[in-house]
């Protein structure tokens, strides 16, 4: 299944996520494929879309951020896909 993760962060924290974000490289837990991700150019939040099955893979994936800011998952699907979908209800 495929989730969007927003992490928004306080100005004040930016460089405390640079820095564990360089100390750890990739640090995407085993059980999620990283599909993208993306930052806003004007600061404090970062976009990824990701696929997992395994919900503690996600948790994992969110503990090692939470104590730096906050973090949204939403389950997601292809704009295709849903249209299919609901064309066969």
């Amino acid at each position: 299944m495929l989730f969007m993760s927003i992490y928004t962060y306080a100005p004040e924290q930016r460089n405390a996520i640079v820095k564990r974000a360089v100390e750890r490289g990739d640090s995407t837990p085993e059980g999620i494929q990283m599909i993208g991700e993306w930052i806003d150019i004007s600061g404090g939040r970062i976009f990824s879309l990701f696929e997992t099955n395994n919900p503690n893979a996600i948790l994992a994936s969110n503990y090692a951020w939470s104590d730096l800011g906050r973090i949204e998952i939403t389950p997601v699907m292809e704009a295709e896909k849903v249209m299919k979908a609901i064309q066969g209800s």
